[in-house]
Formats: C-alpha cells, structure tokens, sequence
C-alpha cells in the first residue's frame, strides 16, 4: 500500500485526515488523529518483535530509509515525524 492509498483510506474514515501530509492538514493539528493510529500500530509491531525482534520501527507517511535505529540522537529522540517503536520497548510519539 502506498502511503497515499493509507492517507485516502484513513481519510474515508475520520474527515481530519483531510489532505495529510500536504499543505494545512499535515501540521501539528494532525497529530489529534494520527497518534491513536500510531498507538494501534505500534501495539501491532509489539506483537511482531515477540515473534521477530528488531532494533526499531518507524511509523509515519513514507518512512521506509527515512531513519535508522543507529542514527537516533537526542536531538532527533526530540522532534520527529514518526512514531518510533525502540528495541527495549520505548515508544517516542511523533512530535511534528
């Protein structure tokens, strides 16, 4: 699936979803609607990791490469646009 295909289906299901992640609705107002759909997904890739353990998951709009475990800083620990699932079972939300 793409991750316009996800924002349209997401969109038929809560009007907020809007035109996310362009213009207006991919602001800090879409977090309202985005964190309950992370929470669900990273309660999905807890369940994943018990199967197959990994270092960390991104969940975001077109995440693939966009960040490694190894790359994380404090800096980015502070201000990112996924929600990230870390190997010790630490979730940072998304912050942007």
């Amino acid at each position: 699936m793409t991750g316009w295909t996800c924002a349209w289906a997401l969109g038929r299901l809560d009007a907020r979803v809007g035109g996310y992640p362009f213009g207006p609705d991919g602001g800090l107002a879409s977090l309202a609607w985005r964190r309950p759909v992370d929470d669900w997904l990273i309660g999905i890739a807890r369940q994943v990791a018990r199967a197959c353990p990994f270092r960390m998951a991104a969940i975001g709009f077109e995440v693939s490469g966009s960040i490694r475990a190894e790359d994380l800083t404090d800096a980015v620990r502070g201000h990112h646009a996924y929600a990230l699932l870390l190997a010790d079972g630490a979730c940072l939300a998304a912050t942007a």
